[in-house]
């Protein structure tokens, strides 16, 4: 591949890396918006159909951006190590993105899960 495919495949990665943060975003939202406000009125069934819905759909999420965000990097990588032009690298580390992305939705994840449980063990209350 020659420096400038791999520099487009690098922002394809980032693009499809956003998608997936986009994505992640919309079923967590998805998520706590069902649980606020049917979570007290569904059957355990029910709530176990949505939540594991919301955890393959979240963990697929995740992953993909882990995944498309290293192969960024990667190709980013290449791209300046073949460049003749170029000797300074981006101004940001995709390795801390990635890392940041990861400690920031996985959080996230479980405390949403978490607001499901809380709002269904105050149905008794």
């Amino acid at each position: 591949m020659t420096e400038a495919e791999l520099i487009s495949g690098a922002q394809d990665a980032w693009s499809i890396y956003l998608t997936a943060l986009s994505i992640y975003i919309t079923t967590i939202c998805a998520y706590l918006v069902v649980a606020y406000t049917a979570g007290k009125g569904m059957t355990r069934s029910q709530v176990l159909i949505v939540s594991v819905i919301f955890v393959i759909f979240a963990l697929s999420g995740m992953l993909s951006m882990l995944g498309y965000g290293q192969s960024a990097q990667e190709m980013g990588k290449l791209a300046l190590d073949m460049s003749t032009q170029r000797s300074v690298g981006p101004s940001v580390d995709g390795r801390a993105v990635t890392i940041l992305s990861l400690v920031t939705t996985i959080p996230v994840f479980l405390a949403s899960l978490k607001f499901m449980w809380d709002v269904r063990s105050s149905i008794g209350s």
